[in-house]
């Protein structure tokens, strides 16, 4: 049995490589714009998500910690961002030790009642979480610690 090349063939061939190399080419730019797309609503999206749990775990680990509780509870109201090194030394560095280094988180320290809001702060962009400490074994005063990140 003799097989015969004929110009069937070798067209037919060509035409297989062709078809791979279209295939090929589309997964190609498929894969690109899927990338390009995930990389573009990964980072606008996600923003927001990734400082709200940041400053969750800061809170959650300044209302767990039983000494900050009560520095917290023994410092006179209102503690101002400028003043945490001298009145809240150990709760500054919690919140400076835990702060992303893309961002710059700052506190305020008031009354339940009254509005803890961030002096001198010009950022479009700000993000607010807020932590009632109301009690330690010794101490009832309800205070309102509010973390601005940005």
């Amino acid at each position: 049995m003799e097989i015969k090349k004929t110009g069937n063939l070798i067209n037919d061939k060509n035409g297989w490589i062709r078809i791979v190399e279209v295939f090929l080419a589309i997964l190609l730019i498929v894969g690109v714009l899927l990338i390009v797309i995930n990389s573009q609503s990964f980072n606008g999206r996600d923003a927001g998500i990734e400082v709200y749990d940041m400053q969750i775990s800061i809170l959650r680990s300044i209302e767990l910690n039983e000494s900050l509780r009560s520095d917290i509870l023994s410092a006179t109201l209102p503690v101002h961002w400028s003043d945490f090194s001298d009145d809240l030394p150990n709760v500054k560095n919690v919140i400076e030790d835990k702060t992303f280094s893309s961002f710059t988180c700052q506190a305020e320290l008031c009354e339940i009642d009254s509005s803890c809001l961030l002096v001198n702060s010009n950022e479009t962009t700000l993000y607010v979480q807020s932590l009632i400490i109301g009690s330690d074994l010794d101490t009832y005063s309800l205070r309102k610690l509010n973390l601005f990140c940005f």
